[in-house]
């Protein structure tokens, strides 16, 4: 009987033992960074881009530290700013705003980055976003923003 209980509780014990495979990292973003521009890319069902939108928008400045960041204008008085996090696991680096307004997407991904550069990439989840033509509706849209180094 003892060894009976002593075995059913090694068993307990490794099945109750996962293996960690979460790999990921938190990371900060700082600086002075501003925007060069921003496009937007609308992919029929069959993944052939219909459209590819390129602005030249007012002139942004995203200003992180290692936990917020602000965006201003040359333009506008008004400053929004945004608690953020960067995650990086093995495939990719992912950069959430906490604030729903801040950059019309919520989470975006880290596609390019050098010490000058950064290029962040979102899926396009705004129906109005997606249509493109004479009132046709892209199945999915692509934005990305291009932010140098100040």
């Amino acid at each position: 009987m003892k060894r009976i209980l002593f075995l059913l509780c090694i068993i307990i014990n490794i099945s109750g033992c996962k293996k960690d495979t979460d790999h990921t990292t938190n990371e900060t973003l700082n600086g002075k960074w501003s925007t060069g521009g921003y496009d937007l890319e609308l992919y029929n069902s069959s993944g052939i881009k219909v459209s590819h939108i390129v602005a030249d928008a007012v002139k942004s400045y995203w200003t992180f530290d290692d936990k917020q960041v602000k965006f201003s204008t040359d333009v506008h008085t008004s400053v929004k700013f945004s608690d953020y996090i960067l995650r990086r696991n093995a495939d990719n680096r992912i950069l959430t705003f906490s604030n729903p307004n801040f950059a019309a997407q919520t989470i975006w991904n880290i596609v390019a980055q050098t010490d000058q550069y950064i290029r962040i990439s979102a899926e396009v989840t705004d129906k109005q976003s997606l249509i493109y033509g004479t009132n046709q509706i892209s199945a999915r849209g692509v934005m990305n923003i291009y932010l140098t180094k100040e």
